[in-house]
């Protein structure tokens, strides 16, 4: 493990019979620090961070590239953290590696994709519903105290996120 100089910490792992190589990142930023008055918004920057950076503007750009080189990525919110992880073939790992470097570095949250993806988000809130897990969170949340973060809602809904556009 190495110490970069401003405080991340980075695991580097060569297998060079591997196939693919995998890279992922996990922010200490999740639903517990989402604003009382934006439940979900850690969730939703999630989503936004995907769809295109000032160095790769066009929403589909990661997406096609990590599929051109037989790649494949995703990211989930958690409590405390988010994180973000790929793979791609070795030939496009050093653009891969970049490509993702720009969610951190100048993401674009373009105006024109909210919308969409505010009801990505909430479909995904629907979508998880039914889980039993899910639902078992969701009693242990009624059950704390109002003022504590277990109380809070996480996912994200059209309504939880959409304040006055």
């Amino acid at each position: 493990i190495t110490l970069a100089e401003n405080g991340l910490k980075v695991l580097a792992v060569e297998d060079k019979r591997a196939a693919k190589t995998g890279f992922a990142v996990a922010v200490e930023a999740g639903s517990f620090y989402d604003p009382m008055a934006f439940p979900g918004l850690a969730h939703f920057t999630e989503h936004l961070l995907f769809l295109g950076t000032k160095k790769y503007p066009d929403e589909s750009s990661f997406d096609n590239f990590m599929s051109l080189h037989d790649g494949t990525n995703n990211a989930y919110t958690e409590q405390e953290r988010t994180v973000f992880f790929n793979e791609v073939n070795n030939a496009g790992f050093d653009e891969g590696m970049d490509r993702f470097a720009q969610f951190f570095i100048e993401p674009l949250f373009k105006k024109d994709l909210v919308g969409r993806e505010l009801n990505a988000v909430n479909s995904e809130h629907e979508k998880n519903k039914p889980d039993q897990s899910r639902r078992m969170w969701q009693i242990m949340r009624g059950t704390a105290r109002f003022d504590s973060v277990l109380s809070r809602f996480y996912t994200g809904t059209v309504d939880s996120l959409h304040h006055g556009d």
